[in-house]
């Protein structure tokens, strides 16, 4: 705390490792810590769509676009539509680290209605969504966060839409690459274990994070720096070329350029 720009437990982590963070948070327990267990997963995707829940209801996860509810039209109006699904069938409501949410405890009785009514609020089925789209996340960034440099939110749309269409004409527009953008290097929005990462860096300029896990449990390298927003995908298609004509069979992209690019280079 007497670093502000290094108020932050992660750097404490880094600072201290572990075993010393371990023994300070004991002393001020004032008890003894479990040694950690093992920890492992196969899948880092949220569960959209329906799912059955173990009592036997149903919940359905809901792609919430860089977590805005909101009405923003005639067609898509997510808070409206969401508030009525809620209130007349009275479900409960989780959220998901990627920003989306799970409306749960649905009767078989109601499946029907409720995708009904999301339909009719403009609430895609997931499976309808763009593969990019669909896994992509964004923090608010400007003009709502007071630490944002450039934009991240408003300018997810249309980053992801160029980078769909990219993957399409080469031959790629099924395939899921996990795209995250961040107004300034706080990173909120996750971008160091993105495929691709994009960080604010300045005005209109960013930082372009390749070669994390799809699972999230690698960070991403440094790419490209000062890339000015127009330039992102251009700036990519090279790599992206090159992974769709040489990669290994069932290979991801962030593993891809973790082989290709980031251990080569240590090499």
């Amino acid at each position: 705390r007497t670093h502000r720009k290094l108020a932050r437990l992660k750097y404490v982590m880094d600072d201290w490792g572990v075993p010393k963070f371990k023994r300070e948070l004991e002393s001020r327990l004032g008890r003894m810590l479990a040694e950690p267990q093992p920890l492992t997963w196969t899948n880092s995707d949220d569960h959209l769509g329906w799912h059955r829940q173990a009592e036997g209801s149903w919940f359905v996860g809901v792609r919430v676009v860089s977590g805005r509810l909101r009405d923003f039209n005639e067609q898509h109006r997510f808070r409206t539509g969401l508030r009525q699904i809620v209130s007349k069938y009275r479900l409960e409501v989780r959220l998901t680290c990627q920003q989306n949410l799970y409306l749960c405890g649905i009767a078989d009785a109601d499946r029907s209605a409720v995708s009904q009514l999301l339909d009719e609020c403009g609430l895609l089925p997931a499976e309808s969504l763009p593969p990019v789209l669909r896994h992509s996340m964004a923090c608010p960034a400007l003009p709502t966060c007071g630490l944002a440099i450039t934009e991240s939110e408003r300018i997810l749309p249309e980053l992801v839409g160029t980078l769909q269409s990219e993957l399409a004409s080469i031959g790629l527009k099924d395939d899921v690459i996990r795209f995250r953008t961040s107004g300034c290097p706080n990173g909120c929005s996750r971008p160091y274990t993105a495929e691709i990462g994009i960080v604010g860096a300045s005005t209109n300029m960013y930082t372009i994070y390749l070669g994390a896990s799809p699972m999230g449990n690698r960070l991403g390298f440094v790419f490209a720096q000062n890339v000015k927003r127009e330039d992102i995908v251009p700036r990519l298609r090279p790599i992206l070329s090159a992974y769709n004509s040489t990669r290994f069979e069932s290979e991801s992209f962030g593993d891809f350029c973790h082989r290709t690019i980031a251990l080569q280079s240590v090499a």
